[in-house]
């Protein structure tokens, strides 16, 4: 970045030895300034590919020393899995703790308000300690994915409650379970679903979660609320959602559970847990069919909230899941049906959007479709694919870092995706 134009050459130098190992100029980024810099320069040299030491020189000025070496993948999804295993909730395996065994209070529900039922379990979100099925079913569809992608990279070094001894599971189906337990809490009668535990009244600083100092009305550390998904406007607050049904949390939550169900019962682990997984699936599906639209998280004492405002790729997930559980003609032909109606919206052609709108920031729906549609079908899915990924590169020529997604709150998200 600069504040006028620069014609430098540059030298990839090798640490160690001060030998010149790759030569190159600066390229002009076009497009928009960066900041109060109105020059953009980029340096490509992926030719470097020796794993060394490297410094890169830029006239006279030199960067710090830049590493390159081969990945260890496993130890990337070991760390991820260990991120998962330390937001347990309920039990806690990394602190060695139980907490939140009074979520929760159930509220918009067909029975009483502040009716007590357990919904304990599940993750803690994002280093918070309140709790989504908004992001918990995602979390918990793309573990038994990624399985499904890969089962060969997956290790057995913790048993299911999170402590470093081996149950003969591979410890990504074993954080699954947690996740898919607690979907099956949330959804105990056939057309009940409840999608979120406690609110912003969470956020009271680092805390530990057998010591939560949040106050919901029963004293700190005590119940919180359970909301039930209504698919309509909610908020025990000044600030309401702007739900509008809740065919994305069903149908997200229907595709993991029919994950589960196939792998489970793939496996030989549990048959009574893969039926159980099954009808539930079947179950909320069915419930997103009859409330078409998206349910939003709840906030209390501010307007911030996950802002999801998409449903038709869920129910696609879900249907197209479904359907390689169960072989049922009509599961598919509903996956096409909603895959027609999603195409390729998205977030890729947008400069802004809001706090987790579009989510989960991709499509699930039709790369889990593309497996069983006829081709027709999967030239349509690979176009909207194409096209998305297009945007995104195009928008990425209008900065220097070649980075294609809106800068908001969480964009990682949106460039992991």
């Amino acid at each position: 970045m600069a504040d006028h134009e620069l014609d430098y050459r540059v030298d990839v130098i090798d640490a160690k030895t001060g030998e010149t190992m790759y030569k190159g100029k600066l390229k002009s980024a076009k497009g928009t300034s960066w900041g109060q810099y109105a020059f953009q320069y980029s340096y490509d040299f992926t030719p470097i590919s020796r794993p060394g030491e490297y410094k890169i020189k830029v006239g006279d000025i030199f960067s710090p020393v830049i590493s390159i070496r081969v990945p260890d993948q496993k130890s990337w999804l070991s760390d991820a899995l260990g991120f998962m295993r330390q937001q347990r909730c309920g039990y806690n395996p990394y602190f060695d703790i139980v907490c939140h065994q009074k979520d929760g209070r159930l509220f918009d529900g067909p029975v009483e308000d502040s009716t007590f039922y357990d919904f304990t379990g599940g993750w803690h979100d994002a280093g918070d300690q309140l709790k989504y099925l908004i992001t918990s079913s995602n979390a918990t569809a793309r573990l038994l994915m990624s399985y499904e992608l890969s089962p060969e990279s997956f290790v057995d070094r913790f048993d299911a409650m999170g402590h470093p001894y081996p149950n003969g599971i591979p410890d990504i189906l074993d954080e699954a379970k947690w996740g898919l337990d607690w979907l099956l809490k949330l959804h105990p009668k056939k057309d009940w679903l409840i999608h979120q535990i406690a609110d912003d009244r969470d956020h009271r600083g680092f805390k530990f979660p057998d010591k939560d100092n949040a106050e919901y009305g029963w004293g700190p550390n005590s119940y919180r609320p359970a909301y039930f998904a209504t698919g309509e406007p909610q908020g025990l607050g000044k600030w309401k959602s702007q739900a509008t049904g809740i065919s994305n949390i069903a149908g997200r939550s229907a595709a993991a559970l029919a994950l589960g169900a196939r792998i489970w019962k793939r496996l030989g682990y549990d048959d009574g847990f893969a039926l159980r997984c099954e009808t539930a699936a079947k179950e909320l599906f069915n419930m997103g069919k009859s409330r078409e639209g998206y349910q939003q998280g709840n906030s209390y004492g501010a307007p911030y909230r996950y802002n999801e405002n998409s449903w038709a790729d869920d129910m696609e997930w879900a249907a197209a899941e479904l359907y390689k559980l169960s072989g049922n003609e009509n599961y598919l032909q509903e996956a096409i049906h909603y895959s027609s109606i999603i195409k390729d919206d998205g977030w890729m052609a947008r400069d802004t959007m809001l706090h987790y709108e579009l989510y989960p920031f991709m499509n699930l729906g039709h790369y889990s479709l593309f497996d069983v549609a006829p081709d027709s079908v999967k030239t349509q899915l690979t176009d909207w694919y194409k096209s998305n990924i297009e945007k995104v590169i195009e928008c990425g020529k209008t900065n220097a870092f070649e980075i294609g997604v809106p800068f908001l709150w969480c964009s990682n998200n949106l460039m992991v995706n």
